[in-house]
C-alpha cells in the first residue's frame, strides 16, 4: 500500500505557555491584560511594524485617520475568523495571527492593536457581554482625542459603533 503525501505541510507549534484564570468577570480582566500584553510585545515585534508600514505607505504624512481605516480594513478584510478551540480560550502573538492569517475576536484585537501602536497610535481594549457574562473584545483607536471602535470580526465600516448597547463593558488601556 502507498501512502499519499499530505496536501499541506505539517505546521510548526509556535512557543506558548498556559496560564489558569479565574472565572467571570476577574477572569475577564485578566484576560484582557494579558491581550493587552501582547499588543504591547507586538507593537516592538519588526515584523508587525513591517506589516503596518506595509499597508499605510500610501496615504500622505500624519494622515492618521486614513492608517487607522486601512489597518482596521487589513485585520477585518484579510485576517479569516476561526473560533477558539472547543471550550478553551486561546491568545496568539501578534506575529502568530500574522503568519497564520486566522484568528478569533481576541486575536484580531491582538494584531490590529499591535500593528495600531506600532505606528504609534494608543489602543484600548473593550470587553462586552449582552447577559450573563462577558462574550466579545475588541479594541479601540484614539485619533486626535476621539475613540473610534475598531470591529474585525465583522464586515463593519471602520468606527461603526455596535447595533444595541451592552449590558456589560470592561475596558483595559494598553
Amino acid at each position: 500500500m502507498k501512502l499519499e503525501a499530505m496536501p499541506y505541510p505539517l505546521p510548526t507549534v509556535p512557543p506558548h505557555s498556559k496560564h489558569q484564570l479565574a472565572t467571570g468577570k476577574q477572569g475577564t480582566r485578566q484576560t484582557i491584560q494579558l491581550m493587552a500584553q501582547l499588543v504591547r510585545n507586538g507593537r516592538e515585534n519588526l515584523l508587525v511594524r513591517e506589516m503596518a508600514l506595509q499597508v499605510v505607505k500610501s496615504f500622505k504624512q500624519k494622515d492618521y485617520l486614513s492608517e487607522a481605516k486601512a489597518i482596521h480594513a487589513f485585520v477585518r478584510d484579510h485576517v479569516r475568523y476561526v473560533r477558539d478551540p472547543y471550550k478553551v480560550e486561546t491568545l496568539h502573538t501578534a506575529e502568530q495571527i500574522l503568519k497564520q492569517r486566522q484568528g478569533d475576536c481576541d486575536d484580531k484585537t491582538i494584531l490590529v492593536g499591535a500593528m495600531l501602536q506600532t505606528i504609534g497610535h494608543p489602543v484600548r481594549i473593550v470587553a462586552i457581554g449582552f447577559d450573563k457574562g462577558f462574550c466579545h473584545v475588541y479594541p479601540e483607536v484614539n485619533i486626535r482625542g476621539k475613540w473610534y471602535t475598531v470591529e474585525t470580526t465583522e464586515n463593519w465600516a471602520f468606527g461603526q459603533g455596535l447595533k444595541r448597547k451592552p449590558l456589560l463593558r470592561m475596558v483595559e488601556m494598553v
